[in-house]
């Protein structure tokens, strides 16, 4: 059984409004200079309490995560574990 929550399609229009958002309205962190700091050593624009993130610094980000399309669910009552694989076409 596969399930398939959102199309491509519309995984793509959330990453675009997301990258959009963190470009232009950015993040509001008060009160931490370490955090602007750590932000604009990779590249972030920090302006008051605000960050910008480039497109390239969340790409950067995104290439790094590992993969996470398998997830093992344990069941104490059972005793017993299942894998789960959300990769594309997995079934």
């Amino acid at each position: 059984m596969q399930l398939q929550a959102l199309t491509e399609t519309d995984i793509q229009k959330i990453h675009k409004a997301t990258v959009r958002i963190l470009e232009r309205t950015g993040l509001q962190i008060e009160n931490s200079q370490l955090a602007h700091d750590i932000a604009r050593e990779h590249g972030c624009e920090v302006t008051d309490d605000r960050i910008l993130f480039p497109k390239q610094v969340i790409q950067k980000a995104i290439d790094q995560i590992p993969d996470r399309s398998t997830f093992t669910f344990f069941m104490p009552g059972l005793g017993t574990a299942t894998e789960v694989n959300l990769s594309k076409g997995a079934s």
